[in-house]
């Protein structure tokens, strides 16, 4: 015996009223399977995750900016300072009716804005996203920000460019600095001192990072043909030493014109033997002939003697 479950009492009245319209019985609804009622259920999309709205190969999946490559980006986000934030496509979708799916951009708020910058010496008329003034605000100058912001964070030609001459500007001062320092002048030493401590720190810093690089390639197996031209090149290099081989050799004709003189002399002989008439011979076929001649007549004469 099959019973109707439901919480509210109406709706099991509901139901029993349709199903004896139908032809059935309270007490066995699913008697007759070819009724006019069937129970069905709508579903609601809660997700994007449930339902698949493009083909895969159309989908575009979100990359952080910061492992995004220089052509993955706008002109607009290269041309102006956004910190890496560039448009981003939106899927809009209506639940009812249809599930109609729409593509749409969304755009980052981007102002020109008048910026000061400190080692120019003048504003900047610059377009700037609300991201990056909030970046810029963090860092505390629009010349720190370009300075020290790394380049899969920048992510702009326009933040590259004004390094670029924000560090053209920092090196002519430093050098002036320096000369300023050698010329006597007591307020430029100390500046020209803390400089030449920077630079040796960077040099101690990138032989550092040299020497590195240098120990882990020592770990690496070595290939086979590196390793043959390392042997190659040490037991050239002992041979010079002990005086076998010369260190430089003298440049003698190249190997063309080598090969070319001989085609030269084969190409001679060919054209002499097709002038000469077919009757003729040459002095080395005559020279032949009268050496057998002469050797069979010593032949003739040693016969006759012993006989």
């Amino acid at each position: 015996m099959q019973t109707i479950r439901a919480t509210n009492g109406s709706v099991a009245r509901k139901q029993m009223a349709m199903y004896s319209m139908c032809g059935g019985t309270a007490s066995s609804p699913h008697a007759h399977h070819n009724t006019l009622y069937k129970e069905q259920r709508r579903t609601k999309t809660h997700s994007l995750h449930y339902k698949m709205l493009f083909h895969p190969y159309w989908k575009r999946v979100y990359k952080h900016p910061r492992y995004k490559k220089e052509y993955m980006f706008t002109e607009d986000t290269l041309h102006s300072l956004s910190h890496g934030e560039d448009n981003r496509v939106r899927v809009r979708v209506c639940d009812y009716p249809g599930l109609k799916k729409v593509k749409f951009n969304v755009y980052p708020q981007r102002h020109v804005l008048r910026l000061w910058s400190d080692i120019m010496g003048h504003f900047l008329w610059l377009p700037v996203s609300k991201h990056a003034i909030h970046k810029i605000n963090q860092a505390g100058s629009f010349d720190r920000y370009i300075l020290t912001t790394q380049d899969r964070d920048l992510n702009s030609r326009l933040g590259e460019r004004l390094r670029y001459r924000l560090l053209r500007i920092l090196e002519r001062r430093e050098d002036e600095m320096i000369e300023r320092a050698l010329d006597g002048d007591p307020k430029a030493i100390p500046i020209a001192y803390s400089i030449v401590l920077q630079q040796e720190k960077n040099e101690r810093k990138s032989l550092f990072r040299r020497n590195n690089w240098l120990s882990q390639m020592e770990g690496k197996q070595e290939s086979r043909k590196r390793k043959w031209m390392r042997h190659e090149l040490e037991h050239r290099i002992e041979l010079i030493k002990n005086g076998v081989i010369p260190q430089k050799y003298d440049q003698g004709e190249p190997f063309w014109k080598e090969v070319q003189s001989v085609f030269d002399q084969h190409r001679k002989s060919k054209q002499l033997l097709q002038s000469q008439p077919e009757g003729t011979t040459t002095g080395s076929d005559t020279d032949t002939a009268t050496g057998t001649g002469e050797n069979d007549k010593d032949a003739k004469k040693t016969v006759n003697s012993n006989a």
